[in-house]
């Protein structure tokens, strides 16, 4: 991750936002109050490119599932 990525992290997380990222780059997505959800192919804290998409779901159980998938991935790199 870039000095400017870490900078924007640092940010939410002094907002009181939980921030978790991982070296795998091939999941894009936000869950928000864990039950919205933001999905896609862009990188959300970065450069912006000809392919991105990004789509809204408001659903607790996908947001759960994401969740789940994303401390799966933690404890698997720790």
């Amino acid at each position: 991750m870039t000095c400017c990525i870490h900078i924007l992290i640092d940010e939410m997380r002094r907002s009181g936002i939980i921030v978790r990222t991982t070296d795998n780059d091939c999941e894009h997505y936000a869950v928000i109050d864990k039950k919205l959800v933001w999905h896609g192919g862009m990188n959300l804290l970065g450069k912006a490119d000809f392919y991105d998409n990004l789509i809204r779901v408001e659903n607790e159980q996908a947001a759960a599932e994401l969740l789940e998938i994303t401390e799966q991935v933690l404890i698997a790199g720790k």
